[in-house]
């Protein structure tokens, strides 16, 4: 959407991808993943990827995924460089 003007975009297909982003919200709000000493890669992927729909989307998906808001706050607390390291 950022690139292509709007006779170009295909909201369908706009609309098929948010609903991959909204459906993966939902499976990681039934069972958030553990948070350990050591992040391992999974927990680190799912951090950055709610960094990245705070960063693009405004936090839109928050409302929604009370679970995972707060599990990235503890992400957060667990992995200060996580924080550090986060576009603003």
């Amino acid at each position: 959407m950022r690139w292509r003007t709007a006779e170009f975009q295909h909201r369908p297909w706009i609309d098929h991808q948010a609903g991959k982003v909204q459906r993966g919200l939902s499976v990681l709000e039934a069972a958030p993943p553990a948070i350990g000493r050591t992040p391992d890669v999974g927990a680190i992927a799912v951090a950055c990827a709610l960094g990245y729909l705070d960063l693009r989307f405004e936090g839109a998906w928050r409302a929604g995924h009370p679970d995972m808001v707060n599990w990235l706050a503890a992400f957060t607390a667990a992995i200060p460089s996580f924080d550090t390291t986060r576009a603003h």
